[in-house]
């Protein structure tokens, strides 16, 4: 299992999950607070991933309502990770995103709009 953690600390009382395998757990104020992914590394395709940005907005992750509401999810998951399986990039969606919001200096949320594709963690 991989843990990406907010290194502020806070109760998570809310959470979504997909598929049972990437869970999102969740503060009182809709925002991401770890995300905890169970997929074993032995499933991460060894692939190319994008180059880490150089710039981005920094920000938070934040779910509606609606998502928080319905709780569970089902998105084609693929994880994929460099050949020494110290990046990874969890693709939620197989669109492409338009930017990157770094949510730490080890981890970033692609997104198009409004809508999350993927998680690019590194360094772990």
């Amino acid at each position: 299992m991989l843990i990406l953690a907010s290194p502020v600390s806070r109760d998570w009382p809310l959470g979504i999950d997909v598929d049972g395998r990437v869970v999102f757990d969740i503060d009182a104020n809709r925002v991401v607070a770890n995300v905890d992914i169970h997929i074993p590394k032995h499933r991460w395709s060894p692939g190319r991933l994008p180059p880490w940005p150089k710039k981005s907005e920094a920000g938070d992750l934040a779910f509606s309502e609606e998502a928080i509401a319905k709780k569970s999810f089902s998105f084609p998951i693929r994880m994929v990770c460099n050949e020494e399986r110290s990046s990874v990039l969890l693709y939620l969606d197989d669109q492409d995103p338009d930017r990157v919001i770094q949510l730490s200096d080890d981890c970033g949320a692609l997104v198009r709009g409004n809508l999350l594709i993927g998680l690019l963690a590194r360094s772990f």
